[in-house]
């Protein structure tokens, strides 16, 4: 079987280095954030700071709760517990309700 060199557009790999779009691998790992270090490796080049504060948002917000709402999670994690519907629903409704999320909505109804 034929030995085939693998090949990267994106590192080069020599005996002692490895070299990521022309920045050195311990340079990356010594200086670089996690932001920064997943914008540099999907754009080829290290984000500036209101992008690399922008790309840490949304991944803290994503990891923080997805794509969906506290209340959202609070029934799915009461259903989850077999909780009845009715426990579920009390718990969604709580983690909801306030000034910032439901009440979100209505500030932004009563401006509208």
């Amino acid at each position: 079987m034929k030995k085939i060199p693998w090949h990267s557009n994106i590192t080069e790999v020599t005996r002692d280095q490895l070299v990521t779009h022309g920045v050195d691998q311990q340079e990356i790992i010594r200086d670089f954030t996690y932001e920064e270090m997943v914008c540099f490796l999907l754009m080829g080049v290290r984000p500036d700071p209101v992008q690399r504060d922008l790309l840490r948002a949304v991944l803290v917000a994503h990891i923080s709760h997805g794509i969906t709402g506290q209340s959202t999670l609070a029934v799915m994690e009461a259903a989850d517990c077999r909780s009845d519907f009715l426990n579920a629903m009390v718990a969604g409704f709580s983690v909801g309700s306030g000034i910032y999320h439901q009440g979100g909505l209505r500030a932004t109804m009563e401006e509208l």
